[in-house]
């Protein structure tokens, strides 16, 4: 499924369930994306991509996301909570986030897995996970970008991290 808004916001106040499509791609030209704020995950899939101008609100139940916004200082927020046929709660995986100088949180309904998370040095990343926050590594390039970066994990596991910010507490 592919949504493209040229002119204004995009899914403001509106439901998109997909259950079938398993790549869903969103692009809004000019303004925002906003799908759910609350509540079960607004866009089901397997995959989701988005190019917006503006900040995007997602609350989600795909397996993997990657996405810009282009305006300095917007905003990437992205609630996912995914379930397997087993009722049981999947990673997400984040394959390319990028905001330009904007603040990007993330909370996962179990581990989040990074390819890269880029906020520029002088946004922020907030990465929550009930499970493991396992960030991919070996290719000696930053996986997360950002002037401050938090990150939580909740329960037994680890962070294994390559990172450039500003200061590590």
């Amino acid at each position: 499924i592919v949504v493209d808004a040229q002119v204004g916001n995009l899914l403001e106040d509106t439901l998109i369930r997909t259950p079938l499509s398993t790549k869903i791609s969103l692009n809004a030209e000019t303004g925002a994306i906003a799908a759910g704020e609350s509540g079960n995950g607004l866009i089901v899939g397997n995959t989701l991509s988005f190019t917006s101008q503006d900040s995007v609100t997602f609350n989600t139940d795909v397996s993997e996301v990657s996405g810009e916004v282009r305006q300095s200082r917007a905003n990437i927020s992205l609630t996912q909570n995914t379930t397997n046929n087993e009722g049981v709660v999947e990673d997400l995986v984040l394959t390319n986030l990028q905001a330009t100088g904007g603040n990007i949180e993330v909370i996962g309904g179990a581990g989040i897995l990074i390819g890269k998370v880029d906020s520029t040095e002088t946004g922020s990343v907030q990465l929550s996970g009930t499970g493991v926050v396992a960030i991919d590594t070996g290719d000696g390039v930053a996986d997360v970008i950002g002037n401050e970066v938090l990150l939580y994990a909740s329960t037994v596991g680890g962070i294994n991290l390559d990172t450039e910010v500003s200061a590590l507490k």
